[in-house]
């Protein structure tokens, strides 16, 4: 009976192939499972972020920074609150993007030196700075700096450390 279907023609061979692969799978319990890094933590961290400043240069204690040609430095308070997580560290410079109006994003400039404090909602900020080991209703506040287009407006801000992810209005 097997030298039958050994010697059965290609064109009948592979459904045979794929409709017994079909009955494998359903049988052995295969599972598919999608997962979101921010499904389970969407509110364990949020946040506000606000426009200061749009500049071409950017002077900070004793040095000035000036602009890439075309660009404008784009200064962002940022307020981030942990609302339930257990020693959530937060506030790398480098976990924020600012998406610009075209859509674009845009990192943290790391070319910038120290910031001068400067108050915000009646809060002194300076530099962002991570904060390890934060706790529920613990805060972390600070300064970004990012460059984009003069042509482009600033309209969001998002903070993404694959454990929290928030996207902030400006």
């Amino acid at each position: 009976m097997m030298k039958r279907y050994i010697k059965m023609p290609l064109k009948y061979a592979l459904p045979l192939l794929f409709i017994g692969a079909l009955v494998l799978a359903s049988t052995t319990g295969c599972v598919t499972v999608t997962t979101n890094h921010t499904a389970s933590n969407e509110t364990a961290v949020t946040g506000t972020a606000k426009v200061v400043s749009e500049s071409t240069t950017l002077t900070s204690y004793d040095q000035t920074a000036t602009a890439s040609a075309g660009n404008n430095f784009v200064k962002v308070a940022v307020f981030l609150k942990n609302v339930n997580a257990q020693n959530a560290s937060l506030g790398s410079p480098l976990d924020f993007n600012l998406r610009d109006s075209a859509g674009n994003l845009h990192t943290y400039d790391t070319s910038v030196g120290f910031l001068q404090n400067e108050t915000v909602n009646g809060i002194s900020l300076t530099d962002i700075d991570i904060a390890p080991h934060t706790q529920p209703g613990d805060s972390v506040n600070g300064l970004l700096v990012f460059q984009i287009p003069q042509n482009a407006t600033p309209k969001t801000l998002i903070y993404d450390d694959y454990s929290y992810r928030v996207t902030m209005p400006l």
